[in-house]
């Protein structure tokens, strides 16, 4: 069985390009609302203030609701209990900024 290091130059790209690659700025962010339920989002940008999420395929919330969040990458979760953050704003392109709160 070939390990990566002994692939040629073709198959690394083809390795690291497949759609099925989970990157790792790719982000799995779990939303918890009393009002929305639980809702799964493909998240970006997670910085010490917060992380932009992708709201395409659901209806946002309005801006300034809190909501509890837990937040996992392809290493796995980040928080394993839920974090208290805010909705603050939509972007240009459609994304959304969810802030912590302190």
């Amino acid at each position: 069985m070939k390990t990566i290091s002994h692939l040629n130059y073709s198959e690394r790209r083809n390795y690291f390009t497949r759609e099925s690659f989970f990157t790792a700025k790719q982000l799995v962010v779990i939303i918890k609302n009393s009002d929305y339920g639980e809702i799964k989002l493909q998240g970006h940008s997670l910085t010490d203030s917060g992380v932009i999420v992708d709201f395409s395929l659901h209806v946002a919330p309005p801006i300034g609701t809190v909501m509890e969040v837990v937040i996992k990458r392809h290493t796995g979760v980040l928080n394993k209990k839920s974090v208290p953050m805010q909705l603050i704003a939509e972007h240009p392109d459609g994304d959304f900024e969810l802030v912590f709160l302190n």
